[in-house]
């Protein structure tokens, strides 16, 4: 007796087989990262840098976009990112992650253009961050621009309690400043230096933060000495994919009783 191919199909899944998903040529990644096209000099800690993560990640490009235009909402960013995630999903990624934290502009439109988990920004997590927090404490949020922290913004990430909010940004550190305007070069030394000192200022200024949170993923590389300064948790991109990762793939436990 003859079968219909997905009875065969289904009878070779019960067997253990594994069917091509025709994924490209590559496969074993569950986040894909959206990103810019950019000059930077991608230091490792850098999301854009392969290294960063101890798991492989898909990246994908948003072309022809200009960090003003993200900034602003275009909507020319939106439908090139929205294709963008739509490549990832159809590379079989689980959840995507946006590096530039001005991408939350755009959380509404990544969610509804795809069926996988979208964390457009490390943004999103504000309110989560909020309800896991004492009242009396609040959330420092470090941005590369204060000014990119609009009301457009806000409502995307849900984003409602800004008295829980503490705000300040890098614009005007020198060596931040010198990294925007020549990003191919980098003084990693001196940059690091000066974020570290400006946070560590902010946060004895504001003594009542539980938490800091770094929007712009040129700050992630130096997470780890930002929170020696302020000694508080730390959150990033980098932080929010490897919680997609970890809820994407879970392994069985091991131990004994």
């Amino acid at each position: 007796m003859k079968h219909h191919t997905s009875d065969r199909l289904d009878q070779e899944s019960e067997a253990g087989i594994i069917v091509s998903r025709e994924l490209g040529g590559v496969a074993g990644y569950a986040v894909g990262v959206l990103h810019m096209a950019s000059p930077f000099a991608f230091v490792p800690g850098n999301i854009q840098n392969a290294t960063t993560m101890p798991f492989p990640v898909a990246y994908e490009c948003v072309p022809s976009v200009t960090l003003q235009e993200v900034l602003s909402g275009h909507p020319k960013v939106e439908e090139g990112l929205v294709l963008a995630a739509q490549r990832l999903e159809a590379r079989g990624v689980r959840a995507i992650v946006g590096a530039c934290g001005s991408f939350a502009n755009f959380q509404r439109a990544l969610t509804n253009a795809v069926s996988v988990p979208v964390f457009a920004s490390v943004l999103v997590q504000v309110p989560w961050l909020l309800c896991c927090m004492s009242a009396r404490r609040r959330l420092g949020i470090v941005f590369a621009d204060r000014k990119s922290f609009t009301r457009g913004l806000q409502e995307q990430c849900g984003i409602r309690d800004l008295d829980r909010l503490a705000i300040t940004d890098c614009i005007d550190l020198a060596p931040f400043r010198a990294l925007i305007d020549r990003p191919y070069a980098i003084a990693q030394k001196a940059l690091m230096a000066s974020v570290t000192a400006h946070v560590g200022s902010f946060a004895r200024t504001h003594p009542d933060l539980g938490a800091v949170m770094l929007q712009c993923s040129e700050l992630a590389p130096y997470a780890a000495a930002i929170q020696a300064a302020v000694a508080l948790p730390v959150i990033d991109v980098n932080t929010l994919v490897a919680w997609a990762h970890s809820i994407s793939v879970r392994v069985p436990y091991t131990g004994h009783l």
